[in-house]
């Protein structure tokens, strides 16, 4: 999971665009404007201060303004969005290491409680779509009294987590177990949040159920066309990060398995027999613009 440092800004220019667009309620904002500079300032001591609940909004009169400009953006306010969702150069999610790129964005503060951040950029961070419905509208813990994520931007504990997968065979059944370490440097306090914020997501179950569905597509795969098991995921490997530790779940699934000759092996069998299916023709299909 990766530290998203490189994407906070010292000062957002989101509500500017909001504001000099000519969308109907526009003039709203500008009559709000300084209340909700004045929020965004408090914006990181909020999330600096994990143990203490953030206040109440004050802006609940334009909630559903700012919403609406969220969900429905005035032209140049939606490219920038666009640009935080979809183009951030991210190859797995760093809320979860879900090896995917990430095509939602996460109100890290819920828009719902505190609608005065929801077009603050820092207060918007990619992540995948598993995430999203877990995390929902969640934000403080009063069991834990502290706030039940880490924010990838402001915090890069969730960057020394690595993964781990211990596959066994249980007849012709692969069973996966995943489990977690981090560096060695952490400190226990960090630890603890890291813990708290992979069991809010149920990172450990997804981690499971993804391995399974990845060693069935590979029983698909092999037995479809026949490759080499061993060789391609090794392959695979030498294409994702060079870090020994798996980063994300798809390099720790990969290990996993090349660690258990027996599941590989599993796999293997399901390689077809007999000559190779003839090649079929094609041809090219015109698409006009």
């Amino acid at each position: 999971m990766k530290y998203l440092f490189h994407m906070r800004t010292s000062k957002c220019g989101w509500l500017d665009l909001a504001i000099t667009s000519k969308k109907e309620n526009a003039g709203l904002l500008q009559y709000a404007k300084f209340a909700l500079l004045d929020c965004y300032k408090e914006f990181d001591g909020i999330v600096d201060k994990f143990k203490d609940r953030p206040p109440v909004s004050r802006v609940k009169l334009i909630a559903s303004v700012l919403r609406e400009f969220y969900g429905a953006p005035p032209k140049d306010l939606h490219e920038i969005v666009l640009m935080r969702r979809r183009k951030h150069e991210l190859d797995e999610c760093p809320y979860c290491g879900y090896p995917l790129k990430p095509r939602t964005l996460d109100h890290f503060l819920p828009k719902e409680d505190w609608p005065e951040y929801a077009i603050f950029s820092n207060n918007l961070v990619p992540q995948c779509s598993d995430c999203a419905p877990i995390k929902g509208q969640r934000y403080y813990c009063d069991t834990d009294k502290q706030a039940l994520f880490l924010h990838p931007m402001y915090s890069s504990a969730l960057s020394t987590v690595r993964f781990h997968v211990d596959v066994s065979l249980v007849g012709n059944r692969a069973i996966f177990c995943a489990k977690f370490s981090i560096l060695e440097y952490v400190s226990v306090e960090d630890e603890q949040r890291i813990r708290l914020h992979l069991k809010s997501l149920q990172v450990k179950r997804r981690i499971e159920e993804y391995c399974d569905e990845q060693y069935q597509r590979w029983t698909r795969i092999v037995g479809a066309r026949g490759c080499n098991v061993r060789a391609s995921f090794e392959r695979r490997l030498k294409e994702g990060d060079s870090d020994p530790y798996a980063t994300n779940w798809g390099i720790a699934f990969y290990q996993g398995v090349l660690n258990n000759p027996q599941a590989v092996e599993n796999l293997q069998k399901h390689e077809p027999y007999g000559p190779p299916r003839p090649l079929v023709k094609i041809r090219a299909l015109f698409i006009s613009d």
